[in-house]
C-alpha cells in the first residue's frame, strides 16, 4: 500500500510539475548556462505555451535563439516580450544585438538609443552602440559611446579609444 501511495503522489507531482511554467523557465534556465541552447528554447516554448503573457520567457528565448544564430526569430520574441512589457530594458539591448548580426545598424541603434534611455549607466550597451556606429562610419560617435562606456568601467573601450579615437585626444 504504502508504494501505491508513493507512486501515486510522484505521479501527481510530475504532472503538477508539468503544468508549471517556472518548471521550464528554470529548466531552460539550467540548460542555457550549460550551453544547451537548443535545450533551452525547448522548455521556454513549454513555458510560453502554458503562459503566453510572460515577457521573461520570450526574452530568454530570444537570448538563446540569437546564441543559436537564428536572429530573425529571436527578434520576434524579443519584440514579443517588449510588446508585452515596453520598459523591458534588457530586451532592447538583445534586440539591437540580434539587429545588428542581421545587418539592420539602424534598427539595431534605435535599440540602444531605447535601451540607454532607460538604463543610462549600461556601460555594455554604449560599447555596443559605439562599434555600431563605427560600421557605420560615424567614428565622433562611436569615440562619444566609447568614452562613456570606459568612464562606467568597460576596459576594452580604452583600447577601442586608443586604437580609433587618437585623433579626437
Amino acid at each position: 500500500m504504502r508504494v501505491f501511495m508513493i507512486v501515486v503522489f510522484w505521479q501527481t507531482a510530475l504532472r503538477c510539475l508539468a503544468q508549471d511554467p517556472e518548471y521550464y523557465f528554470e529548466t531552460g534556465f539550467e540548460l542555457y548556462e550549460n550551453g544547451d541552447y537548443q535545450g533551452a528554447v525547448d522548455n521556454y516554448t513549454k513555458a510560453i505555451s502554458i503562459d503566453p503573457e510572460n515577457p521573461e520567457y520570450y526574452y530568454h528565448r530570444g537570448v538563446c535563439l540569437s546564441m543559436l544564430m537564428k536572429n530573425e526569430l529571436a527578434v520576434n520574441d524579443l519584440t514579443s516580450a517588449l510588446n508585452i512589457n515596453a520598459e523591458y530594458h534588457e530586451a532592447y539591448f538583445e534586440r539591437a544585438y540580434a539587429y545588428y548580426l542581421l545587418d539592420k545598424k539602424d534598427e539595431a541603434i534605435q535599440d540602444y538609443d531605447r535601451g540607454l534611455e532607460m538604463d543610462p549607466e549600461n556601460g555594455p550597451g554604449y560599447l555596443n552602440r559605439g562599434s555600431v556606429k563605427f560600421d557605420m562610419d560615424d567614428v565622433d560617435g562611436a569615440c562619444n559611446d566609447w568614452e562613456k562606456a570606459a568612464k562606467l568601467g568597460i576596459d576594452i573601450a580604452g583600447e577601442l579609444i586608443k586604437e580609433y579615437c587618437a585623433s579626437k585626444s
